[in-house]
């Protein structure tokens, strides 16, 4: 599998008050990652009005961060990211050899040398994504013993895709799993 595009992305969001508002604090996540198999060849984030601070940075995740904040009366709050990113195609192949899933399911918090620690932390329960019995139970048909995990991923990934509808209306960010 080969390939490699270019896309000029541009992300606009506006706020338009109804009156005059006195300041606002904002956190934009509108940079795009550098991977290995994605280069942001230009990325440019311009705020109206003009912030009276503003600071970038990166995130817990390695995501790009704007903080910023505007102290001038406004009735319109402008932010607009204009990105040029480079993309290889990185789709796993599925033939690719893979150890079976039990031998790539370590307990969290136990890595060795070759462990990706970036997902590590997707690996415990939260507040907002408990570890479920039903949940299990449903990923269960896909890892079969000894099966290879890549396989046993991308039949899961199948599986949701065909039995699930998405449904923007159907959860907020307060549903719980």
């Amino acid at each position: 599998m080969g390939g490699h595009a270019s896309y000029r992305v541009t992300h606009e969001t506006r706020y338009a008050y109804a009156g005059k508002v006195t300041s606002a604090h904002q956190l934009a996540h509108l940079q795009p990652r550098n991977t290995s198999w994605q280069r942001v060849v230009h990325h440019v984030i311009n705020i109206e009005p003009q912030p009276a601070e503003r600071a970038e940075g990166v995130d817990y995740f390695g995501n790009g961060v704007v903080r910023f904040m505007i102290d001038a009366p406004h009735d319109l709050l402008a932010v607009i990211a204009e990105s040029v990113v480079e993309i290889d195609a990185h789709a796993p192949d599925v033939a690719a050899a893979s150890p079976a899933w039990e031998e790539a399911l370590a307990p969290p918090g136990v890595w060795g040398p070759d462990s990706d620690l970036e997902v590590e932390h997707y690996r415990a329960a939260s507040p907002m994504v408990p570890i479920l019995e039903e949940s299990i139970a449903y990923a269960r048909p896909s890892f079969a013993p000894g099966r290879p995990w890549l396989e046993a991923a991308l039949d899961l990934t199948r599986r949701i895709h065909a039995g699930f509808r998405y449904d923007p209306k159907a959860t907020t960010v307060s549903t719980q799993v």
